[in-house]
């Protein structure tokens, strides 16, 4: 092989390995959502509370989440589903809405009405003669008819709309969604769910995760039963307590903190593609399957959900360019300042009851 071939021949491998390196899989996505970077939490009496507790305070959140389709979108969503986790473990879900929603296409009940007719007959003639001196003769009829006329309502037949519940033993909820009569899920949807945190809480981050499904093609033309993967998304929510301007001001001050460290990311994506394969050698190699990249495709997400900060020396963060290896490092450090308010007591699940239900039992 020639110098030139052999030039040519990295120049084409090359030029696979780096699209594949910087192709998104937001690209692909077909169902975009979104969910509110800050969310109030409502500070609730226990006392007008029956679920069992731990003994520390409530909280009530109400998130809106939404959801749109491409416009040039020609298949069909048949389901929408939306979790919420506590990685720390310092959100217990105590209740949840909505929990379960049905409709139907038929308005009130059902009319059936049911008809039976049953006959039988039967019959018997016997005749002897015995001319000249006797003639007789014998004959039966019987005749049964019945008639059966019901008539009822019924219920119509019931299609699920929305059902929920609780994830991780009771450190997240859930929330499936499906098309009603209208077959659309674009919009936005308030969900709401009661937590119980630590006595000394005053913010946290609850993790989001959304998908949708269905089948990218018409029905008409397609196996309507098959469902394949929209979209998906994983955000954080930040949470603080209602009234708590420290908390607050915090929860503010991690959410740019999360922004510029995104910008920044994408600002920095060709240093960063550059850095992760810095040599042909590592090229070839990565198209092979033989060199793993310096750097992953998904660092960003590494980075920004992992369950503890291990970025101050790692192997990822020191091949990044250096603005933004800083950015890391700062959004992570108002992370850890942020999920101190959470506290560092946890939920256990040894229940007791509020002393409202408490003596009622006794009475």
């Amino acid at each position: 092989m020639s110098a030139r071939t052999s030039h040519l021949t990295i120049a084409f491998i090359c030029s696979i390995v780096l699209p594949t390196h910087l192709s998104s899989a937001k690209d692909l996505e077909t169902v975009r959502f979104d969910a509110p970077a800050i969310v109030v939490a409502e500070l609730v009496n226990p006392d007008v509370v029956t679920e069992p507790t731990t003994g520390g305070k409530l909280v009530r959140l109400r998130i809106a989440v939404s959801t749109r389709v491409d416009a040039h979108f020609a298949g069909q969503v048949s389901e929408f589903t939306v979790e919420f986790l506590s990685p720390t473990h310092t959100m217990r879900m105590l209740d949840y809405w909505p929990k379960h929603e049905v409709y139907s296409d038929v308005e009130g009940n059902i009319s059936i009405e049911r008809s039976l007719e049953n006959g039988q007959a039967a019959g018997v003639n016997l005749s002897a003669s015995y001319e000249p001196w006797v003639r007789g003769g014998a004959k039966l009829d019987s005749q049964v008819k019945t008639n059966l006329h019901q008539r009822f309502a019924q219920k119509p037949q019931l299609q699920l709309l929305a059902s929920s519940g609780t994830m991780q033993r009771g450190y997240g909820v859930f929330f499936k969604f499906r098309p009603g009569p209208v077959a659309t899920l674009d919009g936005t949807r308030e969900v709401a769910f009661l937590a119980e945190v630590p006595t000394s809480w005053r913010a946290d981050m609850l993790q989001v995760i959304m998908r949708a499904s269905g089948s990218p093609h018409r029905s008409s033309q397609h196996n309507s039963n098959q469902s394949s993967a929209l979209g998906s998304c994983r955000l954080w929510t930040i949470v603080h307590l209602e009234g708590d301007a420290v908390a607050a001001a915090q929860a503010q001050r991690l959410v740019i903190r999360e922004q510029n460290l995104r910008a920044m990311a994408a600002s920095s994506q060709s240093q960063v593609t550059k850095s992760a394969l810095p040599s042909v050698w590592h090229k070839i190699g990565a198209a092979f399957d033989v060199v793993e990249p310096r750097i992953p495709a998904d660092y960003l997400n590494d980075i920004l959900f992992a369950s503890r900060n291990i970025f101050r020396d790692h192997p990822v963060t020191n091949h990044l360019p250096v603005n933004l290896r800083v950015a890391v490092l700062d959004y992570w450090e108002d992370r850890e300042q942020l999920m101190q308010l959470a506290s560092s007591q946890r939920i256990v699940a040894r229940p007791t009851f509020p002393s409202t239900l408490t003596q009622a039992q006794h009475n």
